[in-house]
């Protein structure tokens, strides 16, 4: 991609980097919607991780040299999305297409884990005081579990339809829906607080002018 190749730029590439093409285009298998929310800058701002759902893979990128450290190859059809790091500084990549999450360390040999969340994960969070991942689900759901290896659910709080994305905010939560434009105010135990909306303006309440010509 563009975004890949300004990083290597000038820098001899670790491997030739080339689409992983898992289906006969000309059988008509659709390509992943467009998506946002793929690139993710780790604490130390040392590494640069770049979900690749097109080819359903993970690159994790030296920041500071600007070339491709090592790539995890997952499975067809996962469309990886959000990243977020944890306190270990494991990584976790929400897996759009296979309803679950993958995690992994920064280190190029050590493999990938999967856990299953929900239908539709979307959006992911990191609480750092209780050591937890939030996951925001399309389906309604906010799936609660353990920043480590478990597989574990420790809740699962069922809201509307249409989540995206989620946020820590002290010890609340905020949950975005996409189609609505709501903001969901949760309590620490995932209970509805309070929901934000923008204000919605009527045709009569915009006033439109055209451009002048300058003096």
């Amino acid at each position: 991609s563009g975004l890949l190749g300004n990083f290597a730029a000038g820098v001899p590439p670790v491997e030739p980097f080339a689409p992983k093409i898992e289906h006969d285009p000309a059988a008509g298998a659709s390509q992943p919607a467009v998506s946002g929310g793929t690139l993710f800058t780790t604490r130390d701002a040392k590494l640069l991780v770049v979900s690749d759902p097109d080819h359903d893979r993970v690159h994790v990128i030296d920041a500071e040299a600007q070339r491709i450290l090592f790539s995890h190859d997952l499975q067809a059809g996962d469309e990886p999305g959000r990243v977020v790091e944890d306190a270990g500084g494991r990584l976790h990549v929400v897996l759009r297409g296979a309803g679950a999450i993958a995690s992994f360390s920064r280190s190029a040999t050590a493999g990938v884990r999967r856990r299953q969340v929900c239908e539709l994960p979307r959006g992911i969070a990191y609480d750092e005081a209780r050591d937890v991942l939030h996951v925001a689900c399309a389906e309604g759901a906010l799936v609660t579990l353990p920043a480590a290896e478990s597989d574990e659910v420790i809740r699962r709080s069922q809201l509307q339809p249409d989540l995206r994305d989620v946020l820590v905010r002290g010890s609340e939560l905020y949950v975005s829906r996409f189609r609505s434009a709501e903001l969901l105010h949760l309590s620490a135990e995932g209970a509805l607080l309070d929901r934000q909306r923008p204000p919605t303006l009527m045709a009569d309440e915009v006033t439109f002018t055209s451009p002048g010509k300058a003096e």
